[in-house]
């Protein structure tokens, strides 16, 4: 891969955030409304349960709106060109596909890490919540972790768009809130019913999520959910992209790659 061409895709999405009202909203403004909205309610339930189910609440979703902008990121990044008729264009351009999806990966790695860290920082300030204590290590190896799902879905995600056009694309920004109560992002697992509470040890985040609310209540890091977490998502990703690989090769075949601008 060439480090210049990943570099020439991140920058052309750093001139369209620039000027796009839209990623303000999106990928900075609603992710801190909800992690705000969180908050006062994790605020009115502490006033009758422990203070540990409240910080499981807003660990939890941190954690989520971490995940959730990788994978908008990845997503959207493609609809911004299809949308400008412009992914043609990329593509008759020496960019490997490997290249195109390791900037989209890296460039939502970044924008969800500072939404990390600003909505963490609120949290902080405003309502006595320092979900850096955790550790920073630890964290990284949680986020890392949510990444990697993240992307393996935004690059399903994209397979699917190319190969039934953008009257799916409302995947791109809803497909993975409706796997978050099966994920058991804000709450144990175990609350979850009999059949759910089997269909949520599918999802590799399920593990992330029990791996963060452990360390919240005993102080240590639960390797065994944290590797299976790893184990999982690296799966998912080599799926993910064996997956893509079929799906755009029949848009291509189909023409309807091109019909898609």
């Amino acid at each position: 891969m060439s480090h210049t061409r990943i570099y020439a895709i991140l920058l052309q999405e750093f001139f369209f955030m620039r000027r796009s009202v839209e990623v303000l909203f999106d990928v900075l403004l609603f992710p801190l409304v909800n992690v705000v909205l969180f908050a006062f309610l994790s605020s009115y339930i502490g006033q009758s349960v422990d203070a540990f189910v409240v910080h499981q609440l807003l660990l939890g979703s941190l954690l989520w709106q971490f995940m959730y902008i990788v994978q908008y990121s990845v997503s959207v990044h493609t609809m911004w060109n299809l949308w400008a008729r412009n992914l043609s264009n990329i593509f008759i351009t020496p960019i490997h596909i490997a290249e195109y999806f390791t900037a989209a990966a890296l460039s939502g790695a970044a924008k969800s890490t500072v939404v990390f860290v600003f909505s963490g920082t609120v949290l902080m300030l405003l309502f006595d919540f320092n979900v850096f204590e955790v550790g920073i290590g630890p964290l990284a190896l949680y986020m890392v972790s949510l990444w990697l799902f993240a992307v393996g879905v935004g690059i399903i995600i994209l397979g699917l768009i190319f190969r039934f056009g953008t009257r799916i694309s409302a995947f791109s920004w809803g497909f993975l809130p409706i796997l978050q109560p099966l994920m058991a992002t804000l709450f144990p697992r175990t609350i979850l019913p009999a059949p759910f509470d089997s269909v949520a040890l599918l999802f590799p985040p399920t593990y992330v999520f029990e791996a963060a609310r452990w360390q919240l209540q005993h102080g240590t890091i639960h390797w065994y959910y944290l590797l299976m977490s790893y184990i999982g998502n690296l799966l998912f990703v080599i799926m993910a992209s064996f997956a893509f690989r079929a799906l755009f090769r029949k848009s291509q075949e189909t023409g309807q790659f091109v019909r898609n601008e």
